[in-house]
């Protein structure tokens, strides 16, 4: 083809499609390349920095730190430092998930360090065995003391958890327990085993098993979660103690309550719709409406009648089964805002380059919000219109439950039985006692509190 037709078929497709030109043009720039800003450059300062954040209990900073160490820095100190840092802040209770930070670099850790060594290869191989490659998973697992090592046996029941072999996955959790020497520092570790303990004996049925270790040692730690107070109040529904219930409902409101992302748990609103309908309590079940109502009445109106999602906060803070992701990238941005007010308590050596990691951590972390934003708000609007609809045939099923024959003709629960019947003990005066709470508890009286309830079903 002459070279004038050619200029001129260029310069008509340029002129239909400008982004062709564009596109050419582009192709002849250099390709871009990423460089570290000089703060990076040395490895001399991010080990110091690292033990201190750690020291100080900056965890989420300590984090950051050490993924920046991975991503940066070639050598294998930095790198070694870097991973035992991470593996401490995961023991000191880090609530999501820190396998993308085992993907950059390998290290060959030192036997003499029984925990980190071990820690490092169950990490590793954990992130080998679901990315599928099975040569590698099984060579780091080959390396693990499999026969006394807590985490991989706790990873062990975890497995027999997916696979609903509940037997197992408690056996393996027990096991855990009976090597414990109650060293504090394992505390964190513990409390996982325990909850998940209480977990497989809820799967099991055995509802009396799970309450006790929610009652006797997760519901007297300081400070408590507040899913575990939702967790034993389904243990007290299933056990008839609808009393009990309503009460571990009420220490899941209370203003001293711990939620680790602040999030609202809509399944609250469920489980005392089931008491109420047990008991045929009409009056309770209207209140139940009426909070509902008062809570966020405006926000269902608001979504029926098409508004903007984003005209409604609330919605970002209710949590759903596909919203973790944004709970946890939230979650992680207030904790680097709350440790980054105490960077003053570091030394002046470490000031520069510890402002420039909680800077740009907490600048990515808002860009990765407004990501998930849209899609974790939708999913909110979806849960609280299915609720909603819910609530507002409540009124009906417990006015059924009335006249249902099962329920009439029962005779009141052994629970109902004791509270309401049988004399104090051993001659003691016993007093039920009627105050106005004000979202706060005495500290010995947070496991005795129970909602009254009368069972209307039996008049």
């Amino acid at each position: 083809m002459p070279t004038y037709n050619l200029i001129i078929l260029t310069s008509i497709l340029a002129a239909i499609f400008p982004s062709i030109s564009v596109q050419t043009a582009r192709a002849e720039e250099p390709p871009w390349k990423g460089t570290i800003p000089a703060v990076y450059k040395e490895a001399s300062p991010w080990a110091p920095l690292l033990e201190h954040l750690l020291a100080h209990n900056l965890n989420f900073g300590a984090l950051a730190t050490a993924s920046r160490m991975l991503t940066f820095l070639p050598d294998l100190n930095s790198k070694t430092a870097a991973y035992k840092a991470a593996i401490k802040v995961i023991d000191n209770g880090y609530p999501f998930s820190t396998r993308k930070l085992f993907a950059p670099g390998d290290i060959d850790p030192s036997q003499n360090d029984y925990f980190f060594y071990n820690s490092y290869n169950l990490y590793k191989a954990i992130l080998n065995k679901d990315s599928g490659s099975s040569r590698w998973a099984d060579n780091y697992f080959s390396k693990i003391d499999q026969g006394s090592f807590g985490k991989f046996l706790f990873y062990q029941s975890i497995e027999a958890y997916k696979k609903k072999n509940l037997l197992a996955a408690g056996g393996f959790l027990k096991k855990i327990l009976e090597k414990e020497t109650g060293d504090p520092s394992h505390l964190q570790f513990v409390k996982k085993v325990v909850r998940n303990l209480a977990r497989v004996y809820f799967e099991e049925g055995s509802y009396e098993k799970s309450l006790e270790l929610y009652s006797h040692f997760l519901l007297k730690l300081n400070p408590i979660s507040s899913l575990d107070w939702l967790e034993a109040a389904w243990c007290f529904y299933h056990l008839k103690q609808y009393p009990e219930a309503l009460g571990a409902l009420y220490n899941l409101e209370s203003a001293a309550s711990y939620s680790q992302d602040g999030s609202l748990d809509l399944e609250k609103y469920t489980i005392r719709a089931l008491i109420y309908r047990q008991l045929c309590a009409s009056d309770q079940a209207e209140s139940l409406i009426q909070s509902f109502e008062n809570d966020f009445g405006a926000v269902v109106r608001g979504i029926k009648q098409g508004e903007a999602l984003s005209h409604y906060p609330v919605l970002t803070l209710i949590s759903t089964p596909e919203s973790e992701e944004y709970r946890e990238i939230d979650a992680t941005l207030k904790e680097l805002q709350l440790e980054s007010l105490r960077l003053t308590e570091l030394s002046s050596e470490d000031r520069k380059l510890v402002n420039y990691i909680y800077a740009s951590e907490i600048w990515a972390r808002k860009r990765q919000l407004r990501i998930y934003r849209d899609q974790t708000i939708e999913l909110a609007a979806k849960s609280l219109i299915s609720l909603s609809e819910q609530l507002k045939f409540l009124k009906y099923d417990v006015a059924r439950e009335k006249d249902n024959p099962e329920a009439v003709f029962r005779s009141p629960s052994s629970v109902e039985s004791k509270l309401n019947h049988e004399p104090p003990q051993d001659n003691e005066t016993t007093y039920l006692l009627h105050w106005v709470q004000l979202g706060d508890y005495w500290w010995d009286e947070r496991n005795t509190y129970r909602g009254i309830l009368e069972n209307r079903c039996l008049h």
